[in-house]
């Protein structure tokens, strides 16, 4: 009785101690597959190699393989992955063995490429009831891929596979349907697994394809009725997915049938589409991810793809979406040009704080481009705009106050908003605040200050800036003359075809002012002033006029024109007395160009 009772009490004891053991093993796969889930591959895998080696868990040994053969969080190492997997798929877990089946066809860093293998482990999971293998077997025998070709097997795979509700198993029954592979040409059965399939947020399904055959078929109407607008409809969701050929075709026949459909369906079927988009799309992707695939949709010119993506942003309230739905219906791009559109999204977007979006929709106030023209209604959008630091907003508010437009003409608000915008860098703010300081606008004239500020625009590169300082230069106002000066900013300023600018480099040049005297170089300046619209006919008269009215600019201007015969027939008498006059009127080249010119008094 005694050795009885203690052998049943080490039973028990030794029971409890393998349930004990067990129990430990399955908390820590757990945790591993927590880590797993929250993206901390490196720990998890540490866990999943314990759990593995001590316990031959096949699902432990899977994870080791997925994690080498994706490369999360490890260098993607096929190799390491195939061995795992071949020690969880020899317990039978189909999934290894379907996943060996993919590697072994591939090959890749570690692996060479083994077909035989390939097809071993694909059987192997196929009989094992494993429905992505099924599939992927399905198509083997569809296409005579490493096995005879047999296309009742690939229909009974594919159906097999279908009804374990494999999306790709889907797919494949709906291309034996399509195409009669092992079964009749049925093409309302094929349609309606696409439809499956293309609606499918599983991030390995076959939509793409799957939309494009639908809209193919639909456009043929072989088999089903032909359907236009259902055909577009599936050509413009194809044309946004990630298969070049797929999405070029598509919007080749996205082309066509904006050509030919009445604009109103064009319009319902993209809404249609955006909603879409909207509901599956973003169900798919991150807002994040849905943004950053909005940028370069619009950066590599793929307007659709941007407005689809842009609604399904916006119709979630994300501003940026709103804000970009603005601009793609005021600019016509991805969607039929409509300023009212534009407009209501503007608005959401400007409701929402987005500075460009309430600029924007203050312009289409000022413009009454989609709304009632309301001066009022765009100042209040440009001051929300403006005190969120938007630069363009506070030259526009400069602007408005400047000429009285909306609001009392007042020189010393628009200054204050000028200078707002020269301050934040902006290079046409400080043109304009040069020009108030040259001008006397809104405060006393005072050309160092104008010069100031138009300098901090030059060296931005602003072309007209640099025009202006070469002038300041070559006339030495607000600054010491420098004729080497004023030749750099003209040549930085022509450079850019400023035309003036090229006249006027064209002049030194001629005269030798600054830079070495070089008239074939002056008389390519020339052209290319004239080729660029400049007219000495216009610059005559214009200089004469000023000239008359004592001007000692224009006076000296006119008189090199007479000295060198420039668009003008050449007089030395004339060039003598205007030179003379800018001389007297105190400006600063005239007395060193009438000795040059040989035309001083004696």
């Amino acid at each position: 009785m005694y050795k009885t009772r203690s052998r049943l009490l080490a039973t028990f004891v030794c029971l409890f101690s393998v349930l004990a053991f067990a129990a430990s093993w399955q908390q820590k796969l757990e945790d591993a597959e927590n880590l797993f889930a929250e993206g901390r591959y490196k720990e998890a895998l540490e866990l999943y190699h314990e759990v593995a080696e001590n316990t031959a868990s096949q699902h432990a040994q899977f994870r080791i393989g997925f994690i080498h053969s994706q490369g999360l969080g490890v260098p993607v190492n096929l190799a390491e992955a195939a061995r795992w997997y071949t020690l969880s798929g020899n317990q039978g877990n189909t999934t290894a063995q379907n996943n060996l089946s993919v590697i072994y066809s591939t090959g890749g860093p570690g692996l060479v490429k083994n077909p035989t293998l390939a097809l071993h482990w694909l059987k192997r999971a196929a009989e094992g009831q494993d429905a992505r293998a099924m599939a992927n077997l399905s198509y083997r025998y569809a296409e005579g891929d490493g096995v005879e070709k047999d296309p009742y097997m690939a229909y009974d795979l594919a159906k097999r596979s279908a009804s374990k509700d494999d999306v790709y198993g889907k797919f494949r029954l709906a291309l034996c349907y399509l195409n009669s592979i092992g079964v009749p040409l049925n093409v309302n059965e094929a349609v309606s697994l696409l439809e499956e399939v293309a609606n499918n947020d599983d991030q390995f399904a076959p939509r793409q394809t799957a939309q494009f055959l639908l809209a193919e078929t639909y456009r043929s109407g072989e088999g089903v009725p032909a359907y236009d607008e259902e055909a577009y409809f599936w050509y413009l969701l194809a044309a946004t997915g990630g298969d070049v050929e797929i999405a070029a075709d598509s919007k080749e026949r996205i082309e066509q049938y904006q050509a030919s459909l009445p604009s109103g369906s064009i319009a319902s079927v993209q809404r249609r589409a955006n909603s879409w988009r909207a509901g599956q799309g973003a169900s798919i992707l991150g807002l994040q991810q849905t943004r950053e695939l909005l940028l370069a949709a619009i950066e590599e010119e793929r307007y659709q793809e941007a407005a689809a993506l842009a609604i399904s942003l916006a119709e979630q309230g994300d501003a940026a979406g709103e804000s970009i739905m603005g601009w793609l219906y005021e600019s016509g791009k991805g969607v039929a040009q409509n300023d009212r559109e534009a407009v209501q999204w503007y608005r959401k977007a400007a409701d929402n704080g987005v500075g460009s979006s309430q600029l924007s929709l203050a312009k289409m106030y000022y413009e009454g481009r989609g709304v009632q023209k309301d001066l009022t209604k765009a100042l209040d959008w440009f001051r929300a705009a403006a005190e969120q630091g938007d630069t363009d907003a506070q030259v526009w508010i400069g602007d408005m106050y400047q000429e009285g437009l909306g609001v009392e003409k007042n020189d010393a608000e628009a200054l204050k908003w000028y200078r707002k915008a020269a301050l934040r860098g902006d290079a046409y703010g400080q043109i304009l605040l040069a020009s108030a300081y040259a001008n006397g606008i809104g405060t006393p004239t005072d050309y160092q200050e104008a010069v100031k500020w138009m300098r901090m625009a030059a060296r931005q590169g602003d072309e007209t800036a640099q025009f202006f300082l070469a002038m300041a230069y070559e006339r030495g106002e607000g600054v010491a003359r420098d004729d080497h000066e004023a030749v750099y900013w003209f040549e930085k300023a022509a450079e850019q075809s400023e035309p003036d600018a090229m006249y006027g480099l064209a002049e030194m040049i001629a005269l030798g002012r600054g830079t070495n005297k070089d008239p074939a170089l002056a008389s390519q300046w020339f052209k290319a002033a004239a080729d660029a619209g400049v007219s000495h006919e216009k610059m005559i008269e214009s200089y004469t006029d000023s000239a008359g009215e004592g001007d000692a600019a224009s006076q000296y201007w006119l008189g090199v024109m007479y000295a060198v015969g420039r668009g003008i027939e050449r007089d030395n008498a004339k060039a003598k007395e205007l030179l003379l006059l800018a001389d007297d009127n105190g400006y600063p080249a005239a007395d060193e160009t009438l000795k040059a010119l040989g035309l001083a008094p004696q």
